[in-house]
């Protein structure tokens, strides 16, 4: 009896003991498995960084690579009051913008974690503005280099960097000299944000600056100033002064853009506009649009331009008027240059930031629909099929 009691009172401890000793394991396991857990979660996070880093670097390879060989071809915006804007905004700069958000969209998507911490960025496109103020369709062409540009009369260029005033003439201001207008010449407006770039007579270097007197507020007379010093030359009447902008942009896709026809009749304004995209959209001709134009009067000019085909155009170009629909000019322009031309309703005065941006979608469908963008748009598609595959 004595002995039931005794295991009576250990069989409990006992138990407790051994409850006890397999609630210790348990706990130990636990926190072994628990450990186990912890340190297998913090390998895969590590394994899972220098995945993302190691992705991250073989899309930086991508793009880098795709940087390197993509070319946009810079686009080139000749035109007058309305090419060059208003004080606020312009095409050209509406049209930057425009490629830019709409050509590079899939690739800034595809690449996006290349470009989150700054350091790249998506390709630039250059929008070269030659829109011009107070100057008509004669100033333009000398600056776009559809006619050439001579001296008026015999200068002497000095050995230092002192200005010579110059007088200058295109063949409309030779055929217009006369004892009646003895001092006829061509007049340049003063302009905001164009130049004349690099200029040479007689294969001497310098720029054309305004000069101290002026022929009325808006147009100043011009001087030659050499860049370098160097021997006296002199140049005759009729010495051809060469522009760099004459032949700086022959190459560039091309965008016309003019709000009227400034008082000339409708056939010659379009024949004038048709010979500046001969200029530049028309490289074959290339050679021979500047001495076809000097040597032909209006008449002639005229039926070489309206026996062009717009398909045989090696560039894609945009042709832009305003003007109101189904004016005689509207379906001039449309008969002429036909996909290639967008009308537009509002003067530059007029013009916004949102009819700015507006037009400059209307212009970047066109140019895309004409082939202009497919080079640079099959790279991007590569590079993003190539990222895709990683």
């Amino acid at each position: 009896m004595k002995n039931k009691r005794y295991w009576d009172k250990l069989v409990p401890w006992i138990i407790c003991v051994v409850l006890a000793f397999l609630l210790y394991n348990l706990v130990r396991n636990d926190r072994e498995a628990y450990a186990e857990r912890i340190a297998q979660y913090q390998l895969q996070a590590s394994q899972s960084v220098e995945s993302d880093t190691e992705m991250k670097e073989r899309l930086t390879d991508i793009y880098d690579q795709f940087y390197a060989q993509v070319d946009v071809r810079n686009i080139i915006c000749w035109g007058d009051s309305a090419m060059a804007g208003n004080s606020q905004y312009s095409l050209p700069s509406s049209l930057k913008k425009v490629v830019e958000e709409n050509l590079f969209a899939s690739l800034k998507k595809a690449f996006n974690r290349v470009f989150e911490d700054g350091e790249f960025s998506t390709p630039s496109v250059t929008v070269n503005n030659m829109g011009v103020t107070n100057e008509g369709m004669r100033q333009i062409f000398v600056r776009a280099g559809v006619n050439s540009i001579e001296l008026g009369e015999a200068i002497d260029i000095p050995a230092g960097k002192e200005n010579v005033t110059v007088r200058l003439m295109d063949q409309e201001a030779w055929d217009n000299l006369s004892d009646k207008n003895p001092e006829e010449q061509l007049k340049f407006a003063n302009q905001k944000n164009v130049s004349f770039g690099k200029v040479y007579i007689n294969g001497v270097r310098g720029s054309l600056v305004a000069a101290d007197d002026w022929f009325d507020s808006g147009h100043p007379r011009y001087a030659f100033v050499r860049k370098d010093e160097g021997d006296p030359v002199r140049a005759n009447a009729r010495t051809e002064v060469e522009i760099e902008t004459a032949t700086k942009y022959l190459g560039d896709i091309p965008v016309f853009f003019f709000e009227d026809a400034s008082g000339k009749s409708i056939d010659t304004f379009v024949d004038q506009i048709e010979q500046l995209v001969n200029r530049y959209a028309y490289l074959e001709k290339e050679d021979n649009v500047d001495s076809d134009l000097e040597n032909t009067d209006s008449e002639a000019a005229s039926s070489s331009v309206e026996s062009s085909d717009n398909s045989a155009y090696d560039l894609p170009f945009v042709v832009i008027c305003t003007t109101e629909e189904d004016t005689d000019l509207d379906k001039a322009m449309e008969k002429r240059f036909k996909d290639h031309y967008i009308r537009n309703d509002n003067y530059s005065n007029e013009m916004t930031d949102r009819t700015y941006k507006k037009l400059a979608k209307q212009v970047y469908d066109s140019l895309n629909s004409q082939g202009c963008f497919a080079d640079v748009q099959a790279q991007i598609t590569t590079a993003i099929q190539e990222a895709e595959g990683l």
